[in-house]
């Protein structure tokens, strides 16, 4: 009966019914891919708050001094995302007040930039003065 019209139908039903059993053998072959979207979208949300926890696990276990090397060595590769908070600090670039206040710290007053000895520095350790700031 696909594509015959009945003596009753007109023309117009005829085709919106043609129409709709197309639409139907159309809707059968997408219904499987319908149910995985839904699966996949579902593993994704699982995905993201294991990936969330994950993070947090692999930054407790470099705070307990594990490096990345050990870590992904044991196939922990490091986190897509960090947790979220405060950023990771810088090794070596530690500034405390009480290395900022220290004798050794930038010299403000003489105006030198750090690591540079004054004259009076460089005689007072034995060096050439006139090879003083020149290092």
């Amino acid at each position: 009966m696909c594509g015959m019209t009945t003596p009753s139908e007109d023309p117009t039903t005829a085709f919106l019914r043609r129409a709709e059993e197309i639409n139907q053998q159309r809707m059968k072959a997408v219904e499987p891919l319908a149910e995985l979207v839904a699966r996949r979208n579902h593993l994704r949300q699982q995905l993201d708050a294991l990936e969330e926890t994950y993070g947090r696990q692999y930054v407790e276990a470099e705070k307990a001094g594990w490096t990345e090397e050990e870590l992904t060595a044991m196939e922990a590769e490091p986190p897509v995302r960090r947790p979220r908070g405060r950023p990771a600090k810088k090794t070596g670039r530690k500034t405390t007040q009480k290395a900022a206040a220290s004798p050794s710290g930038p010299s403000t007053s003489t105006g030198t930039v750090p690591g540079q000895q004054t004259r009076t520095e460089a005689t007072n350790n034995g060096a050439n003065p006139a090879d003083a700031g020149t290092r």
